[in-house]
C-alpha cells in the first residue's frame, strides 16, 4: 500500500527486509534494528506506554582506582589506553568492580615491585638502611637503591611491609634524616617536580630538559621505574610502557636509547662492580608471604665497610681499630656479626658523639632558648653567647633548642638559628671539628696542629681544646671522633687531604 501510494520504492522496500542495524543499543553500544530494540522494550500498565528498561549505569570519572601515589578515575585509565573499552564497559555497568579490575592492572597501577631490603643468611632480613648501618652494604649501593625506591613511588619498610613516602620514612627513622634531600629530589621522580610557572608538576622528562635534574640521575631513575613497572606519569599516577611513554611526552627517543642500551648505573654488592637495576632486580629473592623483593648478602663482612656515624662525618671500624677506639675483640665480633654497628655505637657513643655540650639556656620560668634568643633579648651577654656558640661550633653542631636537631653553621644560618652576622666567625670555629687546612700541604689539621702552624692563637686554640675535652675529648677532623688526651697525642701529624668540600 505504501508503494501503491509512493511513500515507498522497491529499493527502500528490499532494504527494510532485511532489517538493518540502524539503532543502538544502550546497554552494548552495539548497532541494532528499531524491532530487537522494542522487543526488549516493556508495556506500563497505566499508561500503555512502551518503556524501554536499560542497565544502570555508574560514572566513569567516579569509579576511583588506587594509583602508585594518588588516585585515578576509570575514565582516565579509558582515555590513557589502559582500560580497554570492553573492560570499561564493564565497569560502567557493574559487571566488574574496581577491586577486579585493579588486580587485572596491577602493573600499570601499582607495579610489579622494587628492591625493597636484603636477605642476610645470618641475620635474616633487614631495610637497606639497616644494612647501610651494618656495613653490610656500602654506603654508595644503599643511597642509590634507597634513590630507586623513592624514585618509584616509596620508601619500602622492609621489617613492617608498609610503603612510606620519603618524609615518613624519615620521621619513622626507615631512612637516615641525612639523606632525606636528596630522597626528596628521587621522590620527584614519582609525584612530580614542581614548576615555578605553572600549578601542574613536571614529569623526570621536563625536569632533565629544564636542567632540574642531571642526565645521568634522570635515567637511573628512569631505568628502576622501567623495571618496576614502566614510566612513572605523576598527573595520574600510572606506570606506562614505553612507547605509550613516547606518546604522553615522557620520554623521547633519545631516552628511549639510552634506556634500551641498560646502562649500569647500580652497584652490585658481591663483587662490587656496576651493574643496571634489572641485573641486580634479577639477583634478588622473593619473600614468599610478602612479596618484597630482597637482595641476598652474603655473611662476611669487611671492617672497612662498617661504617659509623662521627661527629660530621662517618668512620670506619678499620680505622677506630687502628686509631685504638675498637680492642681486637670488639673488631672480630663486627667482622662475624655477633655484634652490630648500633650495637657498637652505643658502647662506643662518647667517641662517637661526645658526652653532651651546653646546648640552650633558661631564665626564670621562661622556656629553653637559644644562645642566639638570648643575647638578642638581652638575657645574656653577646660575648658569652658567642662564646658558648662558638664552642658548639667546634665541638661539631650547633643546636636547634626547638628541634634538638644539629647543624651546620650553614643550616643554622638558613634556619635562623645563629644571626647571619656570626656567620664568618662561626665558621671559623666550625674548622676546629671539620679541620684546618693547611696552606702549604692541603692536609688537615686540628685545632692544637692549627696552633702550632699559626693558623689560630693560643688563646683561641686553648678553649676550643677545652670544649672539645669536656664534650668528649679531643677532636680529630680527619676520623671525625673524639679521642682521649694520651691517643690524641700518639695520633701522627701526618694526614689525608682534605676531602672537597668538607667546609661547604
Amino acid at each position: 500500500m505504501a508503494i501503491n501510494l509512493n511513500l515507498l520504492d522497491f529499493e527502500f522496500f528490499k532494504a527494510l527486509n532485511q532489517s538493518t542495524d540502524c539503532y543502538l543499543d544502550p546497554d552494548t553500544e552495539c548497532d541494532v534494528s528499531y524491532e530487537i530494540l522494542k522487543k526488549k522494550c516493556k508495556t506500563d500498565f497505566n499508561t500503555g506506554l512502551i518503556v524501554l528498561p536499560i542497565i544502570e549505569r555508574r560514572d566513569p570519572s567516579n569509579l576511583m582506582f588506587d594509583g602508585v601515589r594518588k588516585s585515578v578515575s576509570a575514565k582516565q585509565l579509558f582515555k590513557c589506553g589502559v582500560l580497554d573499552k570492553s573492560t570499561f564497559n564493564q565497569l560502567v555497568k557493574g559487571e566488574k568492580t574496581v577491586s577486579e579490575v585493579s588486580a587485572e592492572k596491577v602493573g600499570y597501577l601499582k607495579g610489579i615491585g622494587q628492591i625493597a631490603g636484603v636477605q642476610a643468611r645470618d641475620q635474616g632480613k633487614m631495610s637497606l638502611s639497616e644494612a647501610k648501618k651494618q656495613g653490610r652494604l656500602s654506603a654508595e649501593t644503599t643511597d642509590l637503591l634507597l634513590e630507586a625506591q623513592a624514585a618509584t613511588g616509596y620508601i619500602i619498610d622492609a621489617n613492617t611491609h608498609e610503603k612510606l613516602t620519603v618524609e615518613e620514612a624519615c620521621a619513622r627513622g626507615v631512612v637516615d634524616i641525612k639523606d632525606r634531600e636528596k630522597l626528596l629530589t628521587a621522590e620527584g621522580a614519582a609525584i612530580g617536580y614542581k614548576d615555578p610557572s605553572s600549578t601542574e608538576p613536571l614529569s623526570l622528562y621536563e625536569a632533565m630538559k629544564r636542567g632540574l635534574i642531571n642526565w645521568k640521575t634522570g635515567l637511573r631513575f628512569l631505568q628502576a621505574q622501567e623495571c618496576v613497572g614502566g614510566i612513572l606519569d605523576p598527573s595520574l599516577s600510572v606506570f606506562f610502557p614505553k612507547d605509550t611513554a613516547i606518546r604522553r611526552n615522557l620520554l623521547d627517543e633519545d631516552l628511549l636509547n639510552c634506556l634500551n642500551q641498560s646502562p649500569a648505573y647500580y652497584l652490585n654488592p658481591e663483587p662490587d662492580l656496576q651493574i643496571n637495576y634489572k641485573s641486580l632486580k634479577q639477583r634478588c629473592l622473593t619473600e614468599s608471604h610478602t612479596g618484597l623483593q630482597l637482595l641476598p648478602i652474603s655473611e662476611k663482612l669487611d671492617p672497612s665497610k662498617l661504617i659509623f656515624d662521627g661527629i660530621r662525618k662517618t668512620v670506619t671500624a678499620q680505622q677506630m681499630f687502628e686509631c685504638g677506639i675498637l680492642d681486637k675483640t670488639t673488631l672480630n665480633q663486627l667482622i662475624m656479626g655477633e655484634k652490630t654497628v648500633p650495637e657498637v655505637s652505643i658502647d662506643k657513643q662518647v667517641f662517637l658523639k661526645g658526652a653532651g655540650l651546653i646546648a640552650v639556656v633558661t631564665a626564670g620560668s621562661l622556656k629553653k632558648m637559644s644562645f642566639t634568643q638570648a643575647k638578642k633579648q638581652g638575657i645574656m651577654s653577646p660575648n658569652c653567647a658567642d662564646l658558648l656558640l662558638e664552642a658548639q661550633a667546634a665541638t661539631g653542631h650547633i643546636i636547634n633548642p626547638q628541634t634538638n636537631q644539629k647543624l651546620t653553621i650553614k643550616e643554622a644560618c638558613a634556619r635562623g638559628v645563629v644571626s647571619k652576622e656570626d656567620e664568618s666567625k662561626l665558621f671559623a670555629a666550625e674548622a676546629a671539628a671539620v679541620g684546618y687546612i693547611d696552606p702549604n700541604t692541603s692536609l688537615l689539621l686540628s685545632a692544637g696542629q692549627a696552633m702550632k702552624k699559626g693558623l689560630i692563637d693560643k688563646d683561641t686554640a686553648l678553649r676550643i681544646l677545652q670544649a672539645q675535652e669536656s664534650a668528649g675529648g679531643i677532636l680529630d677532623p680527619n676520623l671525625s671522633v673524639y679521642l682521649p688526651r694520651d691517643i690524641a697525642m700518639d695520633r701522627c701529624p701526618t694526614r689525608p687531604k682534605r676531602p672537597d668540600k668538607l667546609l661547604s
